[in-house]
């Protein structure tokens, strides 16, 4: 690994292309997203994310996220967040997502106290793990789907 990504991100960064030229690359835009946005508010087995003000930014960490990115970045639905895919001249993949509220505090502009109370539509059971929020008109979606 590039001792260009910062030593708190080693953790969460797990290399995985398979070509030299592609690792570079994510490791020159997770470092180029470090210095715009700070250290990235998660990271899965394919992808880092990073926060803007109204979206977030999912980076392939390894060939499975580009896949994920390449999936994701060509749906469009009415379940799903709104995403937008960026195919890069290097190869690299990056999502562009609305960012959803998560913590369900709001249903259609309605609080809800509590939220074992909520009453999730049947389509949330096809999504792996069920990983739905909020957006800003209080419409449910799906933010991980890649």
């Amino acid at each position: 690994m590039a001792e260009t990504i910062p030593t708190e991100l080693r953790a969460w960064y797990f290399s995985g292309f398979f070509e030299d030229e592609m690792e570079r690359a994510a490791q020159d835009l997770i470092n180029f997203l470090v210095s715009k946005y700070g250290n990235p508010i998660g990271c899965g087995t394919t992808r880092m994310v990073f926060e803007s003000k109204n979206n977030v930014i999912k980076v392939p960490i390894n060939d499975a996220g580009i896949s994920s990115n390449d999936w994701e970045g060509s749906c469009s639905h009415e379940i799903y967040a709104k995403t937008k895919g960026i195919w890069l001249d290097n190869g690299l993949v990056i999502v562009v997502q609305e960012k959803l509220d998560l913590d369900f505090k709001f249903e259609k502009n309605n609080i809800i106290k509590d939220d074992s109370s909520f009453k999730y539509p049947d389509w949330v059971n096809g999504i792996d793990c069920q990983q739905v929020g909020f957006d800003k008109n209080g419409n449910l979606k799906a933010y991980d789907y890649g």
